[in-house]
């Protein structure tokens, strides 16, 4: 009698834990089972169970009823600065669709408000639906510190202040992750089609489809400080101030990476409005219209390059192209608008086939810093205006190397339009699709010619195209080798080619340590950092390599 009242006891002690959602105990082997909008209406009303609790959806959930909750404000978003959500919330990849949130008072907006650095969003579809606060909102969370992956939207969210498709803000990076709806914010602050800004860890396999508007705007990502690898953006970019068609501005490396979409306002760039950082493996191929707000710097891939504060600091464009037509701006080049004071740059196996009708240059409008350097590249779109260049606008010492343009499409017979160097690198068209004309170019490795791609021009074998999010990297045929993987003091680097820029980071993206080497052969120093994992990121002549080691 004893054992079958303590069953009794135990069965009803369960019921009775678990009688606000349709199932479960909240914890990790028994996560609270969510099946219908009440179990979520529960969960965003009730702050007590937003701690380290966890969540499985189970079934698809229709949340359209929600736009008439508390007098239409909407959903309760979960998570806020009194108490941010730091539990497990899993979607079980099922939908949840026609949510709404309207609060035009409140900050973090969302389905979540605000995600602590110990919560984690995944497998997550937002279906419909639509997303309207203060500042820093996104369809999913206002702000995310925590882990997101495996996480979608096609709600349309506006703010007026700092709105992002799917995110707010982005604290320590997001993976696996799309959003294909309009996103709308003030003219004086973020947008982007993923989400507002970004600046913590990575954001990698991710995509935006959706119409951008805002003051610093990007495809992707309004204002960046995550490296950004493997994404792209489709949607049309309309901004403010500073434009670009995957990211408004960013200090971090962007890699295999893309957009496709127009992109419009002040500073505008195809894939970037404004980054003091590198860019590697990507391309733009939508057209970029800098008459709106003035007269700005306009780039087929890049806006402006450099930041005007660190003496001799470096970045480079490698393994890029763009192809749209460029509009407006008072410092225009097919590949980069404005390369600014203090920054030298790069440019290594790239090429621009952009149309600027109004003038400039083929690759690069204006170079302010001393010391550039354009190599293994060719320009070949359409110049106009008067006395363009090949190559650049304006440049002081900038140094070519093997650099050509198709002399009939750009209507120029030098390299640079200030005079101060040129170089017989103009060709005929004809001349420009025979690979015989690029001396000393590697065909094998990094590009290519045939008469029924890229209109006969070459291209580059591993950046032909739409990158897939999800394609494995492929591997590099040349060497370079990160030694050893599991390290005392000294990492060694080794490599075919001479490595310009290095730099370590922790797994949450955080720069720990960074140099320059402009050598083959050399060994970064550990000793300060502490037991763990991290990241040696290298910006070579080839493009970029980074490996994992861990310290112990």
């Amino acid at each position: 009698m004893n054992k079958i009242f303590l069953l009794f006891l135990s069965l009803t002690g369960s019921f009775f834990y678990s009688q606000n959602y349709s199932g479960g105990a909240g914890t990790v082997g028994n996560p609270y089972r969510m099946a219908t909008l009440e179990d979520l209406r529960y969960l965003s009303e009730h702050s007590s169970d937003w701690g380290d609790k966890y969540f499985l959806q189970t079934s698809d959930i229709n949340a359209t009823t929600s736009s008439t909750w508390n007098n239409t404000q909407g959903f309760n978003p979960i998570g806020n600065t009194s108490s941010s959500f730091s539990g497990t919330y899993d979607g079980g990849g099922y939908n949840i669709t026609g949510l709404v949130v309207n609060r035009s008072a409140i900050m973090y907006g969302g389905m979540f408000g605000i995600v602590s650095t110990f919560g984690t969003l995944k497998n997550i579809n937002l279906v419909g639906g639509s997303f309207y606060a203060d500042m820093y909102v996104g369809s999913l969370a206002g702000e995310t510190s925590g882990t997101v992956t495996n996480c979608s939207s096609s709600a349309s969210v506006k703010a007026q202040k700092d709105a992002g498709g799917l995110i707010g803000v982005i604290k320590r990076g997001i993976t696996n992750s799309h959003a294909t709806g309009t996103v709308t914010s003030g003219y004086t602050s973020s947008a982007g089609g993923l989400a507002a800004s970004a600046g913590g860890g990575m954001v990698s396999n991710c995509y935006a489809t959706g119409q951008v508007n805002g003051g610093i705007a990007g495809g992707l990502i309004g204002g960046a400080s995550s490296e950004i690898m493997s994404s792209y953006a489709t949607g049309a970019v309309m901004g403010g101030s500073t434009v670009g068609g995957l990211v408004g501005i960013t200090s971090k490396l962007v890699s295999n990476s893309y957009a496709t979409g127009n992109v419009s306002g002040g500073t505008v760039g195809g894939l970037i409005g404004w980054t003091t950082s590198s860019v590697t493996k990507s391309h733009a191929t939508g057209n970029v219209n800098a008459s709106t707000f003035g007269s700005n710097s306009a780039g087929g891939l890049i806006a402006i390059i450099g930041h005007g504060t660190a003496a001799s600091s470096f970045s480079s464009i490698s393994l890029s192209f763009s192809t749209g037509t460029i509009t407006g701006g008072s410092s225009v080049g097919g590949l980069v608008g404005f390369g600014i004071d203090r920054q030298k740059i790069s440019i290594i196996n790239c090429y621009s086939r952009s149309n600027t009708p109004q003038g400039s240059a083929g690759l690069v409008g204006y170079f302010e810093e001393s010391g550039a350097f354009i190599s293994t590249s060719y320009a070949a779109g359409q110049l106009g205006g008067n006395n363009p260049g090949g190559l650049i606008g304006y440049g002081l010492n900038v140094t070519f190397s093997k650099a050509y343009w198709d002399r009939q499409t750009t209507g120029t017979l030098i390299a640079d339009a200030s005079g101060w160097n040129t170089t017989d690198g103009g060709r005929t068209t004809l001349e420009m699709k025979n690979q015989n004309t690029f001396v000393n170019w590697d065909f094998s490795n990094i590009w290519s010619i045939d008469p029924l791609i890229n209109d006969g021009y070459p291209y580059l074998k591993e950046n032909s195209g739409h990158l897939a999010t999800k394609e494995s990297a492929k591997k590099d045929d040349f060497q370079i080798k990160i030694y050893p993987t599991i390290v005392k003091d000294i990492v060694y680097i080794s490599s075919d080619f001479t490595v310009l820029k290095y730099s370590v980071l922790d797994l949450q993206g955080r720069l720990l340590k960074q140099g320059t080497s402009g050598s083959k052969d050399f060994s970064i120093d550990l000793t300060s950092l502490a037991q763990g994992a991290y990241l040696i990121n290298l910006t070579h002549e080839k493009g970029a390599t980074s490996k994992k080691i861990i310290k112990k």
